[in-house]
């Protein structure tokens, strides 16, 4: 961790790096308000409830899918576009990009206009500007490209500073996300296929306890062969994390915003990141160098959109 006073004359600045194997982003938030002078819930974001008798059920019923959920993998095919080869090769070189500062409320009142969740308004403001990246690199017909999401199966936050773990409790979710013409009509399609998340909550559970067990038993040389796998065929990995609702104080003093960037195993090489905080939305590209040289080219269409949406609205409102 690094900590530097007095940045830019009134702020002090906090970096944090760790290996997501130590935990996810759910425990990330937890520690975080842990840093401050008390431990306040109320600064999180409340996770979706779970009847306890339907987890009982998944728990109890979950490995009749593990031939669905087997075959959904494994029959995945590496795509091959300007940002997949098809037969990936990464160099480790890795390069950044950040958006600007995007106002939390402007997301929120965006994704309402659009009658969609916030999960189901980024990603179709990526999918959208993926298509116009495309576009630009002069591959006009691409039509879907293959990300992959790590959808949370947390039941609810610690409750307290002593209970907070060290964990992962995600399970990634492959989708193939369509690429449309138009922005209005990736808000049609995409969340099509996003909802998938939501409605299919035993292929997740299936998925997490199988990568459990399976990272638990098997040899590491068997372990790396699936890594390498089953990551081949896409072409990013996708984190939208619930921050904070209000700041952390801090000596009394609260914090304003965060941004994180987190390099995706295996062989997807690109990672988008997104985090709520307090007033602010922030979003960054991480990839590595042999798969693209201007993430912030992509960056900013994908925010772009966003504040077109936001704009959008407005002008309903207005008028």
């Amino acid at each position: 961790m690094y900590y530097q006073e007095d940045y830019q004359g009134e702020f002090s600045i906090s970096i944090y790096k760790q290996h997501h194997s130590l935990g996810d982003g759910v425990t990330c938030m937890n520690y975080h308000i842990g840093m401050g002078d008390t431990f306040d819930n109320d600064c999180l974001i409340k996770l979706r409830p779970v009847p306890f008798l339907k987890r009982l059920l998944v728990r109890l019923t979950f490995l009749l899918y593990v031939p669905r959920v087997a075959m959904k993998f494994l029959s995945a095919r590496p795509e091959k576009h300007i940002l997949q080869s098809g037969d990936r090769k990464l160099s480790g070189r890795k390069i950044s990009a950040t958006s600007g500062d995007i106002l939390f409320k402007d997301v929120k009142e965006a994704s309402r206009h659009k009658g969609v969740t916030i999960n189901d308004f980024i990603t179709s403001c990526l999918a959208q500007g993926l298509k116009e990246y495309f576009i630009l690199k002069g591959d006009k017909d691409r039509k879907s490209v293959n990300i992959v999401i790590p959808a949370n199966l947390r039941f609810g936050h610690y409750g307290s500073w002593e209970k907070v773990k060290f964990e992962n409790k995600f399970a990634p979710v492959p989708l193939v996300i369509p690429l449309s013409e138009t922005l209005e009509e990736s808000f049609r399609t995409v969340p099509k296929v996003t909802r998938l998340l939501r409605e299919h909550f035993i292929d997740i559970y299936c998925t997490y306890a199988c990568t459990y067990y399976f990272t638990m038993f098997a040899p590491y040389f068997v372990l790396d062969w699936f890594l390498m796998q089953s990551t081949k065929p896409y072409t990013l990995a996708f984190s939208n994390t619930p921050g904070l609702l209000k700041p952390i104080l801090v000596e009394g003093k609260p914090s304003k915003k965060m941004q994180f960037y987190f390099i995706p195993s295996g062989l997807a090489g690109m990672g988008l990141a997104c985090i709520s905080y307090c007033d602010y939305f922030k979003i960054t590209l991480t990839t590595d160098d042999t798969i693209m040289t201007d993430p912030q080219v992509l960056l900013d269409l994908i925010e772009l959109n966003i504040r077109k949406c936001y704009v959008q609205q407005q002008t309903i409102v207005e008028s």
